[in-house]
């Protein structure tokens, strides 16, 4: 028999083999770009915090600098100050008047003005420092009673000074506490008279009123014609309330003494003759009793404040009031003020 030749065949294997897997080299990718976005995102995150830093610091210094400046802005603000005049002062346009104020020693010009509510007059560029007094830095000037262009200013009872400068690019301003006026005096030399030409009257004070002050209420003019001209005199004594004037601003260490009322003529007749103030008269009537005198367009008459005066004003009061004979309170009072029309 024929040998038969046996050759090893393969077995082909029933179970397929699976190609090598991919997941793990993707896994490998992904967290190295996680990785970098992980450190990229704190590189980000820190110089985010040092721009941060850096912002709030320069913030505080901008702050402080800021406080540092308004600080000395406030500090030179206050430094500049109306001196004179003061409130309450009666400035006459026949003579030149004094002008002073406190400035910063720094400060080369002070820029000085005349105010009210409703007009302004520049008065004139002025050094800001021209005398050390006690420490205090003092500027003045003598004022002829002209603006800057050289035209004289116009009657005010509400003026008020105003001052501006420049100090280190820093505007500075500051404006006078209180009103006073500037009027026709016909300057005599005794400080005890009184001369109002705009209604025509003058009076003469008695001893012991040389430092009255005048304060103007106009506002009844409009409607009736009529003003009231009040005066005021300084007490010692610290604890009565500061005088208010007109305007709304105090006088400290003033008392609103006495009024002259300048009556336009149609309206006292009006008043006098109405049956209000016939039957039942209030402290707004016209009083008969109380008049001085008349010209030909006003009649004036005097009263004085309620309430109690300070013991260093009563028996001012009660003196210039007190009728000596059969005469009215305003025939007396009119002889004791030498009360004259003009």
């Amino acid at each position: 028999m024929e040998e038969m030749n046996h050759q090893n065949i393969p077995t082909q294997s029933s179970t397929n083999v699976p190609p090598p897997a991919k997941s793990s080299s993707m896994t490998w990718i992904i967290s190295i770009i996680l990785l970098f976005a992980i450190l990229f995102l704190g590189y980000f995150a820190r110089q985010l915090q040092k721009k941060n830093n850096e912002l709030a610091a320069n913030l505080k210094n901008i702050n402080d600098q800021t406080k540092t400046k308004e600080g000395a802005n406030a500090k030179n603000s206050s430094m500049l100050k109306v001196v004179s005049p003061k409130g309450g002062d009666v400035l006459c346009l026949d003579q030149p008047n004094e002008i002073s104020w406190n400035a910063p020693p720094e400060l080369q010009t002070v820029v000085v003005s005349l105010d009210t509510s409703v007009t302004f007059n520049r008065l004139g560029e002025f050094p800001a420092v021209q005398q050390t007094e006690n420490g205090v830095d003092i500027g003045k000037t003598m004022w002829n009673m002209k603006n800057e262009a050289g035209f004289e200013v116009p009657e005010s009872e509400v003026y008020r000074i105003s001052l501006s400068g420049n100090l280190n690019d820093q505007q500075l301003s500051t404006t006078s506490d209180q009103i006073f006026a500037v009027k026709k005096c016909q300057t005599q030399n005794n400080p005890l008279v009184y001369i109002n030409t705009d209604y025509g009257f003058q009076i003469t004070f008695p001893a012991g009123w040389e430092n009255y002050k005048v304060d103007i209420d106009n506002k009844q003019v409009a409607t009736t014609g009529s003003v009231y001209i009040h005066f005021l005199l300084p007490t010692t004594d610290n604890t009565y309330p500061a005088a208010i004037l007109r305007s709304g601003d105090k006088l400290n260490g003033y008392v609103d003494v006495i009024a002259v009322t300048a009556w336009n003529k149609n309206e006292w007749d009006k008043e006098i003759n109405s049956t209000e103030c016939k039957t039942n008269p209030n402290p707004g009537c016209p009083f008969e009793g109380s008049k001085l005198g008349a010209n030909a367009k006003y009649v004036f008459d005097i009263s004085h404040g309620n309430g109690v005066f300070p013991d260093d004003i009563m028996g001012k009061v009660d003196s210039l009031f007190k009728k000596t004979g059969s005469e009215t309170i305003g025939q007396s009072v009119a002889s004791k003020l030498d009360f004259q029309l003009k």
